[in-house]
C-alpha cells in the first residue's frame, strides 16, 4: 500500500471516530482505482428499558469513489453480529 492509501485510510478511520463516537475494530480499505471498500467492526452501547448498557456489534461496510478529486461515501451497510444464545 502506498502513502496515498495509507493517508486514504488514515482520513476514513478518523472521520469514523469523529462520527461515530465509537470504538471500531479491524478496518481493511481495498481500493480499486477510483473506488475503495472500507471494512470494520462496530461496538456500541445501548440503554435497556431497566436501565443497563448492553453492548452492540455490527459489520460495517462503506463503499467510496473518487468523484473530482475528492472521495465520496456512495453506500454503506450495516449488520448486526449474532451473538450466542443467551448473551445480549
Amino acid at each position: 500500500m502506498h502513502s496515498g492509501q495509507l493517508s486514504w485510510l488514515n482520513s476514513a478511520a478518523q472521520r469514523l471516530d469523529l462520527v461515530e463516537g465509537r470504538p471500531q475494530l479491524l478496518p481493511s480499505v481495498q481500493r480499486y482505482g477510483d473506488a475503495a471498500v472500507l471494512t470494520y467492526n462496530l461496538i456500541d452501547s445501548v440503554r435497556t428499558d431497566a436501565g443497563n448498557l448492553e453492548e452492540k456489534r455490527w459489520n460495517s461496510t462503506a463503499v467510496y469513489a473518487r468523484i473530482g478529486g475528492q472521495w465520496k461515501m456512495i453506500h454503506s451497510h450495516w449488520s448486526r453480529v449474532r451473538t450466542a444464545p443467551g448473551e445480549p
